[in-house]
């Protein structure tokens, strides 16, 4: 997909639905892999934000 979200791509070209971006659409398996690649760093990146956070929030109402 040449790495555009496919909702740009709809816009850009004037569908009204994404339904017919999906005509066109064929994803390769490496595309695929890459997609959850990327889903899961982010997805570590968050908790790790989450859990710093809750580490902070803790020692706060500890020391208070």
């Amino acid at each position: 997909m040449a790495g555009v979200d496919l909702r740009t791509v709809q816009e850009l070209l004037g569908h009204k639905t994404i339904s017919m971006i999906f005509r066109y659409a064929h994803l390769s398996e490496a595309d695929k892999k890459e997609a959850i690649k990327l889903l899961e760093i982010n997805f570590i990146k968050i908790y790790r934000i989450l859990v710093t956070v809750k580490i902070m929030s803790f020692k706060v109402f500890i020391f208070q």
